[in-house]
Order: C-alpha cells, then structure tokens, then sequence
C-alpha cells in the first residue's frame, strides 16, 4: 500500500495503494528541515491539591494559588489575571466552550499524583 506502488499482475498492473490513499497534489525539490520542538518538562509535584471549582467574590483564588485538573498542577497568575482564576469558563484545560481562556488566568506548572498527605497540627509551648 505504499503511495505510487504497483504490483506485476501479469499483463495488468495492480495499484493497491489507490484503495488507501488519494493523491491531493504534487510537489517539485525538498522541504527545508524544521528545528526540533522545543518540549516544556512539567516537574513533578508530588500530591495534588485541591481540584479546580467556580468561586465567589468573596472566596477568589489569589495570585499563587495552585489547583489541580487531570492530573496537571496550575498556578493562579498575577493580578489582574487573577481574578478570572475562579471565574467559570477559566477552568484549566478544560471548558471546551472557551478551550484557551484558561491561560490568561493559569499557568501550568507541574504534573501530579494522589494527594497532598495532612500536615501535623501545631503544637503549642505554653511556658
């Protein structure tokens, strides 16, 4: 099935490959080499915390705040980006009907697994 193809059929040649493939135009020389993409790597982050939800005015996400979403750790951005952090349509990766929006409010900044362990209360020296 390799594009252009044919195999001796006796006194016909079979193409095959015309079942698979449509021919959508021509091309003359080479193509210039690209450079190699240029990965982010995403730290691991250990648990995750608290999964992304819609807040209040009175209950918003600051600037640093982290959620999680799908295993991906996000950061709150810098005001005035910080106010739409819990805005809905904002959710990170998400909201297909605003699929890059959530990049003005978060940034990605690791990948993560389970949850984050409780920490110990305080304990208090009353001398």
């Amino acid at each position: 099935y390799e594009p252009g193809t044919s195999i001796d059929g006796g006194a016909k040649k079979l193409e095959y490959w015309k079942d698979a493939w449509s021919v959508v135009g021509y091309c003359e020389g080479t193509i210039t080499p690209t450079t190699s993409p240029d990965y982010v790597s995403l730290t691991d982050l250990g648990g995750c915390p608290e999964d992304w939800s819609t807040k209040s005015s009175s209950d918003m996400y600051e600037e640093g705040d982290r959620v999680a979403s799908q295993g991906l750790v996000y950061q709150c951005k810098a005001w005035p980006m910080s106010g739409h952090c819990g805005q809905a349509g904002y959710e990170p990766d998400t909201n297909p009907a605003t699929p890059d929006a959530w990049k003005d409010a978060w940034t990605a900044v690791g990948f993560c697994e389970g949850s984050m362990g409780p920490t110990t209360a305080p304990s208090f020296d009353p001398a």
